[in-house]
């Protein structure tokens, strides 16, 4: 289980930063629920400038993988360092590597601005949507709720991971559970995680 102090309250959806974009069928209130819960499972003080323990990025924790897929990270930047112990703070520190999108010249540049951020999170969620609701027959039919734990899922090991997730959750797979780059928290953590804030935007209510 996530511990207490990872779980959102009202405060925290007060304080997140409305969406810019929509997802699926969350209404505006719902979606920034289910962000707030996202950013203080990998922050739990919601500081877009905290850097992992693995050289990720920010408030949602963006590795190199993700920065490089949202054009942050120039293509091929994951790969060159993919056989090196700590490659994805390599990727992510060296500032070569930075494309300069939107003013982000290098990691230092991303994690002082919270705005992009936001952005990001968001581009990278409507990507994983896309991309589950095209390769599985699984996500398209999940309730909302589940839709959302998968979507963090996703986040923290990537859309592939969550297929075998899926057959972990039918019983096919007891590798799917795999835990996260702590080593501390499993992605059925994160899945239910996804759940409860789903459940909570629904009937939340904040300014």
């Amino acid at each position: 289980m996530l511990l207490n102090s990872q779980l959102i309250d009202e405060s925290d959806v007060a304080a997140q930063p409305a969406p810019a974009t929509q997802l699926l069928m969350l209404k505006p209130l719902h979606y920034r629920t289910v962000l707030a819960q996202a950013g203080k499972i990998h922050s739990p003080n919601n500081s877009y400038s905290s850097r992992g323990a693995t050289g990720s990025l920010g408030k949602y924790q963006f590795n190199s993988v993700n920065l490089e897929l949202l054009g942050y990270l120039k293509t091929g930047s994951v790969a060159e360092q993919r056989s090196q112990a700590g490659a994805n703070a390599l990727a992510i520190n060296e500032a070569a590597n930075w494309r300069g999108k939107n003013g982000c010249n290098s990691a230092g540049d991303f994690l002082i601005n919270g705005g992009e951020q936001e952005a990001a999170i968001q581009a990278l969620w409507q990507y994983n949507v896309n991309w589950l609701t095209k390769n599985t027959s699984f996500f398209a039919a999940a309730t909302l709720g589940r839709q959302m734990g998968f979507l963090l899922v996703a986040q923290i090991a990537g859309t592939q991971a969550v297929l075998s997730f899926n057959d972990f959750l039918l019983g096919k797979n007891a590798n799917g559970n795999a835990t996260d780059y702590t080593g501390q928290f499993t992605l059925l953590d994160y899945f239910q995680a996804g759940q409860l804030a789903s459940d909570f935007g629904a009937s939340v209510q904040v300014a």
